[in-house]
């Protein structure tokens, strides 16, 4: 179908276009599959694909932002008549297009270049409009510099001495005048991961066992210093895989068994990695929470990808391989005799070990973890007592198994730093100050309450500013995002997802984007706003209330029914229909799980209807400790 002419044609001709929600249209092959199956005509296929794109645009980029009345449509998309027309229909405003809106952005750019050029009295560098008639050619290579092995596109323009590169990871095939921009600036990531190291040695004792570590997740970026010294203790070699490169990526995506997050995905081939080398067991832990503070009432539990990784990766193996695992069952949160037993249990069985030596390595990695930890706070302490006051600084927000990796990053760090900015790591903030489940007292993901404590503290240091990463397909973050944008209380920052699909074209652009934007930001004062938290819930008598169950089956009916014979005036609201579920949408991202958007819809339909006075209305939604995401809902609902 040609998007610019039969596509429009097509979706105008719909009598009744298919209902495709807001997802991206990229994700929606399998929903389009459905709907064809249902016998959906052509027409109203791709007149749904036309909505989708409003909906997803309003509901994930505009999202809760005001809609003005006098509203411009620019860029390629404005072509396609039907998307302007269900931009009109979906927000029954008059939609205006402005002259060479294809090009809106360009031109856009073209004057701020021509007043920078000005300002600062520079020699422009353009080279004329004549340069779209200049005969050019792109061939491709591939760099061998490193493992990444990128792609290189080289531009070769006739007249022009040198080519111009893209697509590369480094600054290697850049142009001169972009190399070297952030000279002086440290590399707090690379300096925390010399921490993290520290005392390692790869060399291998032939007469002794090895035990492979693969690079990710928390049992290398969090825990490294601590699994490193008990195995050593143990008389065992340790071996750490290779950095994450596209060869890990590729051979990881081979492996899967189901998608989940990009970091749980690539453990599939750090994993692959060491059994294929000398390693003679490979460390896949099964850890369900992490130690705690005296003040955390939570179950501290990591999520469950985190947890159930050692049994997705076991599946991806053969048979014979899987023996070399070693997947014991660890409670962290109630670190001594409970660890202590489950290590015994394990390692004890296993190797023979007796229950005074494996103590005895427990306390010397609890040593050196706890040394670790407390040196990346001093060090904190040192780099924000010193923060300059000539650059931008930008705290990267998110686990530190994404932010660590520069494969998994796309070497964010480097490029910001080329961008003559200062990163830092958000373990390097003073987030033990913040206790932060004094307001989130179900936040239970250990680090979704790092993520909330470091948007405190960001949002009141003027200094500071955040680049938040996480994942497609991040369960914790569909919900720690809101929580994340209120603690933010409109600073602004950059939100950034990464997967196995995503490619280092543009991100500088959007880096460059960013940190322009943050110019205009400093001029504006007026940035208080009221932050609400979920908060703990306070138990009251039912007086003059009714008490309402979503419904989620049959049994909100009976639930509601054993309620009313103690008294209680209670309902079960009806079964959710699609109003319900394009009333949620617009207050979520649709990154949450469907029983959450369900139950929300439900919610807001009831409080919406006439007559009903909120004052009079209680919902029910239970509570729960996680590791689901299920105990965020009522916090999220809440807010």
């Amino acid at each position: 179908i040609s998007i610019i002419e039969e596509f429009g044609e097509m979706a105008l001709g719909a009598s009744r276009p298919a209902g495709l929600g807001d997802l991206c249209t990229v994700f929606m092959e399998s929903d389009l599959n459905a709907f064809q199956q249902k016998g959906v005509e052509k027409e109203n296929l791709v007149g749904g694909l036309a909505y989708s794109i409003v909906h997803n645009y309003i509901q994930k980029v505009v999202r809760k932002k005001r809609i003005g009345n006098h509203i411009l449509f620019q860029g390629g998309v404005t072509n396609n008549r039907a998307v302007v027309a269900a931009f009109e229909k979906v927000t029954g405003k008059k939609i205006h297009i402005p002259p060479h809106f294809d090009v809106t952005g360009a031109i856009g750019a073209a004057i701020l270049a021509r007043e920078y050029v000005k300002e600062n009295q520079l020699q422009t560098r353009f080279k004329g409009f004549d340069i779209s008639k200049v005969p050019y050619t792109v061939d491709k290579f591939t760099c061998k510099s490193c493992s990444n092995q990128c792609e290189i596109r080289r531009v070769r323009i006739e007249g022009e001495k040198k080519p111009l590169f893209y697509g590369g990871r480094c600054e290697k095939w850049e142009m001169d005048d972009r190399k070297g921009k952030g000279a002086g600036i440290p590399n707090y990531f690379e300096e925390r991961l010399g921490m993290l190291m520290e005392g390692y040695s790869p060399e291998i004792d032939p007469s002794r066992k090895t035990v492979g570590i693969p690079r990710g997740l928390m049992v290398f970026y969090q825990q490294f210093p601590y699994w490193s010294t008990f195995f050593k203790e143990l008389g065992f070699n340790v071996m750490v895989s290779e950095e994450t490169n596209n060869q890990t990526i590729r051979k990881s995506l081979s492996m899967i068994v189901a998608e989940t997050c990009f970091p749980v995905e690539v453990m599939h081939g750090h994993t692959y990695e060491l059994l294929e080398s000398q390693s003679d067991f490979v460390f896949t832990p099964f850890i369900i929470n992490s130690r705690k503070t005296d003040d955390n009432p939570t179950s501290n539990c990591n999520c469950p990808w985190i947890q159930t990784f050692p049994f997705m990766v076991r599946a991806s193996l053969p048979e014979e391989r899987r023996e070399k695992l070693l997947t014991p069952t660890l409670n962290f949160r109630y670190y001594g005799k409970v660890v202590e037993k489950e290590m015994v249990d394990y390692f004890g069985k296993k190797f023979g070990f007796t229950r005074k030596r494996i103590n005895a390595a427990m306390a010397l990695a609890d040593e050196r973890q706890t040394r670790f930890e407390e040196r990346v706070r001093q060090r904190g302490r040192e780099v924000m007592a010193g923060l300059p006051e000539d650059r931008e600084v930008l705290a990267i927000i998110g686990r530190p198994y994404n932010t660590g990796d520069p494969a998994l990053n796309l070497s964010m760090v480097e490029k910001l730093i080329n961008q003559d900015v200062l990163p830092i790591p958000m373990d390097y903030l003073p987030l033990e100050n913040e206790h932060i489940t004094r307001d989130y007292n179900k936040m239970y993901w250990p680090n979704g309450q790092k993520i909330l404590a470091a948007a405190r503290i960001i949002a009141r240091d003027e200094r500071l500013h955040a680049v938040y990463m996480g994942n497609f397909r991040c369960g914790p973050d569909s919900f720690l995002a809101h929580f994340f944008h209120e603690e933010m209380a409109g600073k602004p920052y950059m939100e950034i997802e990464i997967d196995e699909h995503s490619a280092d074209a543009g991100m500088i652009t959007r880096y460059e984007a960013f940190l322009d934007s943050l110019k205009g930001s400093r001029l504006k004062k007026d940035r208080e706003k009221k932050v609400y938290t979920p908060g703990a819930m306070v138990s009251s008598p039912m007086k003059d209330r009714v008490l309402y169950f979503p419904y989620m089956n049959d049994a909100s009916y009976v639930i509601a029914a054993v309620c009313r014979s103690f008294g209680i005036h209670s309902e079960s609201l009806p079964v959710q229909t699609q109003v319900d579920l394009d009333l949620a949408r617009k207050y979520t991202s649709a990154r949450e799980c469907f029983p959450m958007i369900a139950t929300t819809g439900s919610f807001l339909k009831k409080l919406m209807e006439p007559g009903v006075d909120p004052a009079k209305v209680s919902f029910f939604m239970p509570d729960h400790n996680g590791p689901c995401r299920f105990g965020q809902y009522n916090r999220f609902q809440r807010v």
